[in-house]
Formats: structure tokens, sequence, C-alpha cells
């Protein structure tokens, strides 16, 4: 009853709850317009073209709304320059007078095929035959130049037919896109109701600090803040809107599934990957048994021996530098291996004594610094026991090529209580990052698919925070 009577109470933490169940209502989800600049259609150094469309919605979670496209007519997911696609849509249901209106910003995401595989999306087979149909009429002819279709062709359906037939439609035409909301707002009752509680407008916008509005009502863990708007009085000023980067961090012990989990998630996101700084840095030819509790790999001298540059801060120094890079680059996520967090504990573990609070304040101070033009969430892949870690040497020969050890049962009891560290959580959190602690000590291809999948919801849950809104 709450939910029918007072939705926007009932789904005042969810609003994209209140759009499923509205649609489930009123069967109005399926005409849904998009609208967006495209500077690609001119060029990247033209003026931007508006685009309004009208796309068949595929299915609203928790924090998106997804929707299925032509492929040719795909835009990237940044421009030129780094920012977000902004664009806004727009939904409307039910019967006059009582009908809503849903209304959205935010920026627009091209999904991987490789995430449509991992999740199991797929095009209404339809759709990919109109498509098709469509992409045959509008092929360049023998001057290169697009075909303009003023009209539709007598033979279009005949056209789609045959696409319907196994084997001819391509499911390659089309592609998936991901809007990430802002701001929320719905309207229910039109302006002339005369029914009595009508109209009513809603507002939700994401906010990186609490309302100073007392009608508002704030949701800490997602980020919403709600507020009545009625009737049709002046919106509020909306603060301005930026973007900045975002920094997936994979830290965790040796054998534990960084680089290949690492690698997997930057395919499915279609950003960059990372490798862990350790690994490329060091020579791999002249590396010594247990050599990595002192430094490079190449001694088992301590690296604060005056006769060898400290191994440590020559890494820092480099993860610093490839951190300016990615903030130069034209990507907007990439996914990094071990990092500043996870360099720090490599560190504790090399010091013949307890590390003194402040050599570790350079990584601190190193994180804050990165923090200003990108939003870091941190994964921690989890073994159950050191155990895992000799069995995966043990089947492994890369893992014992690429760390050799004096004593496997010794060395991987002393990696495991270093690098898998308990307090990680209190470290990150004064800085404000999110960190997702997952269990990979299970083999096999299904099991990385699960971890996968639970460190690709946690990622996605967190998109929204490139956004930065400035006051």
């Amino acid at each position: 009853m709450e939910r029918h009577l007072n939705p926007h109470l009932h789904f005042q933490s969810n609003p994209l709850g209140w759009w499923k169940y509205m649609g489930r209502t009123h069967h109005a989800l399926w005409n849904l317009q998009v609208s967006y600049n495209d500077n690609t259609k001119n060029g990247s150094s033209g003026p931007s073209v508006p685009i309004l469309k009208t796309v068949g919605l595929d299915r609203i979670d928790t924090n998106f709304v997804y929707y299925w496209t032509s492929t040719a007519s795909v835009f990237p997911s940044c421009d030129e320059n780094g920012s977000l696609l902004w664009a806004s849509i727009l939904c409307m249901g039910g019967t006059y007078p009582t009908e809503f209106q849903w209304r959205a910003e935010g920026y627009l995401i091209r999904v991987t095929e490789e995430e449509c595989t991992l999740r199991g999306y797929s095009a209404p087979p339809s759709l990919v035959a109109h498509v098709t149909a469509c992409t045959k009429f509008s092929s360049s002819g023998d001057d290169g130049e697009a075909k303009r279709r003023t009209s539709r062709p007598d033979a279009y359906d005949d056209a789609v037919d045959d696409a319907r037939i196994v084997g001819i439609a391509n499911s390659s035409e089309v592609c998936m896109v991901r809007f990430v909301p802002i701001r929320i707002e719905v309207l229910r009752g039109g302006p002339s109701t005369r029914l009595r509680g009508y109209p009513q407008r809603w507002e939700w916008s994401r906010s990186s600090s609490s309302s100073n509005d007392t009608n508002a009502v704030s949701d800490t863990d997602d980020g919403w803040t709600m507020r009545s708007i009625l009737p049709f009085g002046p919106t509020p000023t909306p603060s301005v809107i930026g973007s900045r980067n975002l920094t997936v961090c994979i830290v965790g012990t040796h054998t534990s599934g960084k680089s290949t989990i690492g690698r997997r998630l930057a395919k499915v996101l279609g950003c960059q990957f990372d490798v862990e700084l350790g690994e490329t840095e060091r020579d791999s030819e002249s590396l010594v048994e247990g050599g990595h509790l002192h430094g490079d790999g190449s001694s088992t001298t301590s690296s604060s021996s005056p006769d060898r540059k400290d191994w440590d801060e020559f890494l820092l120094t480099k993860e610093c530098e490839r951190d300016a890079l990615f903030q130069d680059s034209k990507g907007s996520i990439r996914v990094v291996e071990t990092w500043h967090a996870g360099n720090a504990a490599w560190y504790k573990l090399r010091q013949q004594k307890s590390a003194a609070n402040a050599d570790l304040e350079r990584y601190h101070n190193a994180i804050l610094k990165h923090q200003e033009s990108s939003f870091v969430v941190v994964l921690q892949l989890m073994l159950a026991s050191p155990s895992t870690m000799v069995r995966r040497r043990e089947v492994d020969t890369g893992n014992r090529k690429r760390l050799p050890m004096q004593d496997d049962e010794e060395e991987c009891h002393q990696l495991y209580t270093a690098l898998q560290d308990s307090n990680l959580k209190n470290t990150l959190d004064p800085l404000g990052i999110p960190l997702l602690e997952v269990d990979n000590s299970s083999d096999g291809d299904e099991a990385m698919e699960k971890t996968l999948m639970h460190v690709l919801s946690f990622v996605q849950k967190h998109l929204h925070r490139q956004v930065q809104f400035a006051l």
C-alpha cells in the first residue's frame, strides 16, 4: 500500500525502483526519448549536433537504465577531451489526466560486448532484424558517401523478413548503452487535473554533501537527495556539474588473481589496464630466491644498503608518473594493479623494523594528490589461507618463476600476513575510498566469472562518483 499510495517515500533511496514499478503498472516503458549533443557527426573540431532519438528500453536496475541502439549511430563513451557524454531522457505514460512523466539527466556509456556476454544481455531479434535491414538501405554507395533515406523503401519489409532468417540477421549491428542518472524528476498528474492531491512533483539528485533544505531526505549510502517541488515552482538552481576520472585499484597477496581479474575487468569496462610496476620494472632474468623480501628481487641485501638505490622510492616515483599520464590521457576509467595502496604494504614488508608513520605518509600523500582528479575505488582479492598460495604455485610454474622463493611455506605465510592486510579499510576510510573484499580462493572459470561479476557490480555502483558537483 505504501508503494502505491506514497511511492515517493517508499522509493526515496531507490528512485529507479519507482520507475520500474510504474512501468509494470502502465506498460509504458518501451518508448524512451534520449537526447544528447554529439560532436562526432561533424568531426571532433566541429560544432556539436543535437541528437534526439526514440529507443527501446531494455532494462532498469538499481543504478542504471539500459537500451539498445544501432552500432552505426553509436557515440564514443568519451569525447576527444575525455569528458563524459551528457544526456537527458524522457518517458511518459499513463492516461490523461493522471499521466506521469519521468525525466532524468546524466551521462551515457557504451556497454562492451564482453560485459553483454558476461551478464547474458542480448538484443531482441526483431530489433536486430530491423537495424540490419536499415543498414542495408543506408550503406555507403560507390562514391563512398552514405545513402540518405528520404522515405521508406518498398523493399524494406522484405529486407526485414530476410534478416529474420537465422544466419542473416547481424547482431553486431546493434549495441547496448548504459545511462547513468545524476538527477531525476517525476511528475504525476497533468496541469489541469482536478483530482485531490495532484499534481505531484518530486526531484532526486546525486549530491556529494547533504542538502541544507529541511524538506529534503538524504540517503548517504546511495547519494540520493529527494525533495518535493510543488506545484510547478521554480526548480532550485543546480550546481555546476563537472567530471573526473575513475581509478579502480586491485590489491591482494601473491597468487590472489590481481592480474587475471584486472585484465578481464578492464576488457569488460573497455578501459586501460596498468599492470603492477613491481613486475614490469625489475629485471626478471636476475631474480634470486627470496629477493622480493628485500627489494627488486635481484639480491637478498636490504634495500637500505647504501650501494643500491631504494627500490620502493623508485616505484613510488614511477607510480606517480603513471598517475599523471592517466590524468592527461583521453580515457576516463582505468584499472591498476597494486598501486600506492599495495606498494605501501610491500614497503612495510621489506622493512627490517616496523616502518615509521613518516615513511608511510608518502603513499598517503600520493593517493590524496591523485584524488584531486580521479575518484578511487579499491578491490581487495582475498585468499582463505597461505596454503592456497602454495597450491597455486605448485600447479602454475609462472608463479614460481615470477616470484622465486627459498622456502615456499614460510615465505607464503609472510606474504599472506603482510599483503592481505585486514586493516586496509581503516586506512582507506579516512580518505573516502570505497573498499570491496572478495574471496578469490576457488579455482576454475566458473569461480572467476563469479568473482568478476561481484567486482563489476561494485565498480558500476560507484560510476556516478565520476561526476562532481561544484557549489
